[in-house]
């Protein structure tokens, strides 16, 4: 526990600025009466910006810069951190959060041995470069970038997939969600009712598909606006 230390970190709301049901706003200062623990309450936040990829998911979410102060506590899993006191600063967008967390890790990486690939369960990468490539192998990942021309692959089932940059390519495996912005390509898996595996491609600006919508596939390998 600390309850002098001010940290800034980034939170996760969904599309309404809500987190499990508390309504925030940008440029506001909330406090918790109460216990202050990890998990389980007072606000809660990450200090690797990606990190928050794995409480909201980067294709249905908002995220903002926070400051957190008083009483601290935090998550041995990852950089998840809760306070008494939040003031959330200023929104961020997935661009932003990928920007801020190459330089997190770099950061990081100066003082720790070098990363390895992403092949668990529920991994986060981002890139900000042109031109980036990302790969996880576990269910439930979460892949994102800002660069123009990258490409990003998840081969584990329910992995969700967003690059913003234009000429992107994203490949997700059975019951993945995607989107891309201009002039991007999405592949993805289902399984037909013969039981084979089949892949669907769709290209923005045709057939309907929008830059930065959120798609997954129904049972006829039909692109669908993801609920």
């Amino acid at each position: 526990m600390d309850d002098k230390k001010t940290v800034i970190a980034y939170k996760g709301f969904d599309l309404n600025w809500q987190c499990r049901g508390y309504q925030f706003e940008v440029g506001k200062t909330y406090t918790h009466n109460g216990d202050v623990e990890v998990c389980s309450s007072g606000f809660h936040a990450c200090e690797c910006p990606m990190d928050c990829f794995t409480y909201y998911d980067p294709t249905t979410s908002k995220y903002a810069v926070v400051e957190l102060s008083g009483l601290t506590d935090r998550h041995e899993g990852d950089t998840k951190i809760v306070s008494a006191s939040i003031s959330v600063k200023a929104e961020i967008n997935i661009a932003e959060i990928v920007r801020q967390s190459v330089a997190w890790i770099k950061q990081l990486a100066a003082s720790s041995d070098p990363a390895k690939p992403a092949s668990g369960n529920y991994s986060n990468l981002a890139a900000s470069g042109n031109y980036s490539n990302l790969a996880a192998s576990g269910n439930y990942s979460n892949l994102a970038a800002s660069g123009d021309s990258s490409n990003l692959a998840a081969s584990g089932n329910y992995s969700k997939l967003a690059a913003s940059g234009e000429k992107s390519l994203v490949m997700g495996a059975y019951l993945s969600r995607a989107k891309v912005g201009k002039d991007g390509a999405i592949a993805l898996a289902w399984i037909d009712k013969d039981k084979r595996p089949r892949i669907s491609v769709a290209y923005e600006g045709e057939n309907g598909i929008k830059a930065d919508v959120l798609y997954s596939l129904n049972d006829d390998g039909e692109f669908v606006v993801a609920a």
